[in-house]
């Protein structure tokens, strides 16, 4: 009675609160898609413009190397003239003049442009200098600064890449720069920028409006990190960069169980990427205190409806705990009519009809159940026992004994004998139980060595099942009878070489059993036969052969279950069952 209580409370609770609740939630689930989007694609829109902004901002910078390309890589007479310039030992009044020209403009960018450290500016030359913007003329073995060579003669596949580094004339003092290298790819060269990172971190400071928003960062080519607006611990950085490696465009990352937001803006021009990490918890901030008005509303009419859905269900368990007491009564055989109540409401006429039909009808319900599982019991040991000869086991176990002794050791004879024995015990040991596939596939192998002892190589039988399948239980004495009819009905009239084949393969729900052999086949008159017999109620056979299966495998399974024959004479005839697979279609 709990449980009914139970699935009635639980009914009335959900007539009660879905049509509350479901408001509830299209209104709160609307507001949510709508703020949330709205929240997100304003924030996408104003973390992409200070993207492009700081792009814009830090290209600007870095166009200071575009005039110079155009002159060092361009112009033949300049470049002549500059290789010349530093590749001579001796300097005439007119070098002198050329290179005061040449030094005053790849130094008014530096003086005009304080972000700028210095610009080199380099021809291969046996002499090893180069032009310095702070230096002039430098040999590179008397220089300080000597890594930018380095990564010059090292990348040389590149034409534009970028590298961190520290410059510094005295090893108390250090000064970092990002340098960015321009291969003149004509003339053998190339112009070093070197730029200090401090403007950009004050540029982008300015141009960081989010108050919550964690870093936006430029990473280079390499994905090392040129500037950030926050300092980044390295164990934190190394974080950061496994999540954006595995990452294009815009996405989400958790770092250190933290979700963020990332946005990103590329520089096709010099390979930078622009990236912005917002907190999740800023984007959703109004969408959660929409969601938690919403979830506050839904445990309010959770709570009302609770309260009502209790008052009404005990009002209506009252009414049906009575309607099980008569029901109860009457099942108990003390019935009485004075447990009637006057017809006042629904329950009354409900308890009414039940009691004029109930009584009636469950004694013979009863009964119908008990004898039909009383003769379906009956017939499915009717049928197994016309293979159960208890007395011819037992007389061929006391023979297989007398000849092992009278033979002092095991022979054809006894190994027949044996095998005989082993397929009287398998069909003795609890008939009405089911087998596993794998015990009714020996036991048939011992039925076709026996036949094999006895008719020689008249024929052969081949095997094909798969091995998933040996643990499924079947039908007791399912494979045998039909090899016999093969051989008795098919291979044994035939002249020469018999051939049968046994498959047990899974098709669908169906555990498909095929018995084929090339015999003689089946007349038509006698194959209209075996279908009248197969689909006419069950009659007792002596035969142990193919009805004999048809039956029991029909008790067992009923309708889910059937056969089919082929057959063609002189060809052969082929057998299919097809046995439901219990177990799945129970797990289905």
């Amino acid at each position: 009675m709990r449980f009914i209580e139970k699935r009635f409370f639980f009914k009335d609770f959900v007539l009660f609160l879905i049509p509350t609740m479901i408001s509830l939630l299209i209104i709160g689930i609307l507001s949510f898609a709508v703020t949330h989007n709205f929240v997100k694609q304003e924030i996408r829109h104003s973390n992409l413009n200070m993207l492009g902004q700081i792009k814009e901002n830090v290209e600007l910078m870095l166009n200071e190397l575009d005039p110079l390309v155009i002159l060092f890589d361009t112009d033949s007479e300049v470049v002549m003239k500059i290789r010349s310039f530093l590749s001579s030992k001796e300097f005439s009044m007119e070098n002198v003049n050329f290179y005061r020209i040449v030094q005053s403009f790849i130094k008014a960018p530096t003086n005009a442009r304080p972000y700028i450290h210095s610009i080199y500016v380099y021809y291969n030359n046996d002499m090893g200098r180069f032009l310095s913007t702070r230096e002039g003329l430098v040999e590179l073995n008397n220089f300080y600064d000597k890594q930018w060579y380095q990564d010059f003669v090292t990348d040389e596949d590149q034409l534009m890449w970028t590298k961190i580094r520290q410059i510094g004339q005295y090893k108390f003092e250090s000064t970092k720069v990002i340098t960015i290298y321009r291969r003149l790819s004509l003339r053998q060269g190339v112009i070093v920028l070197n730029i200090l990172p401090d403007y950009i971190h004050m540029m982008m400071s300015e141009l960081t409006i989010q108050p919550n928003q964690a870093v936006v960062m430029i990473l280079n080519e390499d994905d090392e990190l040129l500037f950030s607006n926050r300092s980044l611990s390295t164990e934190l950085w190394d974080e950061i960069k496994e999540k954006l490696s595995a990452l294009e465009g815009e996405g989400t990352i958790t770092i250190q169980d933290k979700p963020y937001v990332v946005m990103q803006v590329h520089s096709a021009k010099y390979n930078w990427r622009y990236i912005s990490m917002v907190p999740q918890t800023f984007l959703y901030r109004v969408p959660i205190q929409l969601s938690n008005i919403t979830l506050f509303s839904l445990v309010i009419s959770f709570t009302l409806a609770l309260s009502l859905t209790y008052y009404v269900t005990s009002k209506k368990y009252l009414q049906i705990a009575r309607i099980m007491k008569i029901i109860d009564s009457a099942k108990n055989g003390y019935f009485s009519p004075a447990v009637v109540p006057e017809k006042k409401d629904e329950y009354s006429y409900i308890i009414e009809e039940i009691l004029n039909n109930f009584i009636e009808q469950h004694y013979l319900k009863t009964q119908l159940s008990e004898r039909k599982y009383r003769l379906k019991t009956m017939e499915l040991l009717a049928l197994q026992s016309q293979i159960n000869p208890h007395f011819l086991f037992n007389t061929l176990h006391t023979i297989n004994c007398k000849l092992l002794l009278l033979t002092k050791g095991p022979n054809e004879i006894s190994d027949m004998l044996e095998k005989l024995s082993d397929i009287l015990d398998y069909s003795l040991s609890h008939p009405e139980k089911m087998v596993t596939l794998e015990k009714e596939i020996t036991n048939a192998r011992n039925y076709v060595d026996i036949q094999k002892i006895r008719y020689g190589e008249q024929f052969d039988v081949l095997w094909e099942y798969d091995e998933r399948l040996l643990d499924k239980k079947i039908v007791k004495m399912t494979l045998q009878p039909l090899i016999e009819n093969s051989i008795y009905h098919g291979i044994k009239n035939k002249p020469n070489m018999g051939l049968i084949k046994v498959k047990v393969f899974k098709q669908r729900n169906f555990i498909k059993i095929s018995v084929i052999d090339n015999g003689v086949g089946i007349p038509p008159d006698k194959l209209q036969q075996i279908h009248e017999k197969l689909n006419g109620d069950w009659g007792y056979s002596e035969e142990i052969g193919l009805l004999n299966v048809h039956y029991r495998l029909k008790l067992t399974y009923g309708e889910d279950y059937r056969m089919v024959i082929r057959t063609k004479q002189n060809l052969g005839t082929a057998i299919y069952l097809y046995i439901p697979d219990v177990e799945e279609m129970t797990s289905e």
